[in-house]
């Protein structure tokens, strides 16, 4: 059955990341990512350099391994994509819950939980909510699922699951899940929503703050 062919899937992913983050956190200062919030990286008119530091080796690294890694579709019913953010990116969604949404007490770990992207595409008769409730009750999953939920907004529908083994100085992983027959819609209301937060060119006006 493809629920199988997902959970382990997931399982994969959840060892990749637990494997990747282990060796990048080695011999690095500690960050509780639980513990700092939002603001004590971004300031009013400057930004942590030593995280960002932290933030961009970990995408090169991710970008560069991720290509060669073993993580590939199982299966003729559904295909996997992944993406990792960029250094602009990352500043720009600090910056959005930071002034925008004026969520600046918000964790590190819960803002940037998806500086590592996964999407599945599938086919299934299946809904969401019963595609999520087998995955949660499978006997196959080994992997440690730190937050899921069927998201449903306006014309978007997929279930978003975040991965991060049992560390808080790990960086969580998302893996988006989309049936086939909502990817054209999906696509274009994802378009929107990133459109929506308006970033201003403010990267200019920060200065580096060690």
């Amino acid at each position: 059955m493809e629920i199988e062919k997902i959970v382990q899937l997931l399982n994969n992913i959840g060892e990749y990341h637990k494997t990747f983050s282990n060796n990048f956190y080695k011999n690095k200062d500690i960050i509780n990512l639980k513990k700092t919030t939002i603001d004590k990286i971004l300031k009013e008119t400057s930004y942590n350099g030593l995280f960002m530091d932290l933030i961009d080796e970990y995408i090169k690294l991710i970008s560069k391994e991720i290509l060669v890694s073993e993580i590939r579709s199982n299966s003729s019913k559904f295909t996997i994509r992944f993406r990792g953010k960029n250094r602009e990116s990352v500043l720009n969604k600090l910056y959005f819950y930071r002034f925008d949404r004026d969520e600046f007490q918000i964790p590190i770990q819960k803002c940037l939980n998806d500086i590592m992207g996964f999407r599945i595409i599938l086919e299934s008769n299946l809904s969401y909510d019963e595609l999520l409730e087998k995955i949660e009750n499978s006997n196959l999953l080994k992997v440690q699922l730190f937050r899921q939920y069927v998201r449903k907004d306006e014309n978007y529908h997929a279930i978003h699951i975040y991965l991060k083994s049992s560390s808080n100085i790990y960086l969580p992983w998302e893996v988006q899940i989309w049936k086939k027959e909502d990817e054209q819609v999906n696509e274009s209301e994802h378009k929107n929503h990133k459109s929506k937060r308006k970033y201003i060119n403010w990267i200019d006006m920060y200065k580096r703050e060690e």
